[in-house]
């Protein structure tokens, strides 16, 4: 209803011309929402933080001196602020997705590891079909479920995600219990181990594993785990 007024070109339009309150303008600015808007979330965070929401509405801002203090083209508001601000990196970007969506449109994290793999020859989750059944591999990938079924006698089935697709992992009992807390905990995981071939389901045998978690800083990743 607030676009047919027309399009939001400003934060400041869309305050004005929805009355979104500031706790919903934060967390648009949070998801990276306001990217068109503002040029960065930082940017978005600045210019949100800058306005007074509560209590508004469209036709009272319209018909206020508020909307008069930004729209006066002979009033001239910059004090060059905005150039000051700092430009949030690749990868601070895709850590803040994560941690107001779960998700990210950027690039994968993985990605951003990529090169340093490489050097270690360790390969994404889409090279494990070209190798050969009990060929020996490494993968690396984000813990997006865990499941240990009491009918599995012990068997914990993880699921990685590299920004190339999925990697189911057995991980027998043995190797479960040596390395409980980065079953159970970790949020990057590093597995060695071989490739098994069934009817065209391609699985990972765990042979050891490797809690990458601190690759990831503040990032925060959560899983699904079914126990």
């Amino acid at each position: 209803e607030a676009r047919q007024g027309g399009a939001f070109d400003t934060v400041q339009s869309l305050v004005f011309q929805s009355g979104i309150n500031r706790k919903d303008l934060e967390a648009l600015a949070a998801a990276d929402a306001l990217y068109q808007l503002s040029g960065d979330r930082h940017r978005a965070f600045w210019q949100a933080s800058g306005i007074e929401t509560a209590g508004q509405n469209v036709r009272s801002v319209n018909a206020g001196s508020q909307m008069l203090f930004f729209s006066d083209p002979g009033f001239d508001s910059d004090f060059g602020a905005d150039v000051l601000l700092p430009v949030a990196s690749e990868s601070q970007n895709i850590a803040a997705d994560y941690r107001s969506t779960g998700f990210t449109l950027r690039r994968h994290p993985l990605a951003l590891f990529r090169s340093h793999l490489n050097h270690f020859r360790v390969q994404r989750a889409d090279e494990l079909a070209l190798i050969a059944n009990e060929g020996s591999a490494k993968i690396s990938g984000l813990v997006t479920c865990r499941q240990r079924p009491m009918t599995a006698a012990g068997v914990t089935f993880l699921t990685l995600e590299d920004e190339s697709g999925f990697v189911n992992v057995v991980v027998w009992p043995s190797l479960g219990e040596k390395r409980r807390p980065v079953v159970r905990q970790a949020m990057l995981i590093g597995v060695v181990g071989h490739v098994q071939k069934n009817n065209g389901v391609v699985h990972l045998i765990a042979r050891d594993l490797v809690d990458l978690s601190h690759w990831l800083g503040a990032m925060d990743v959560s899983s699904r785990d079914f126990t």
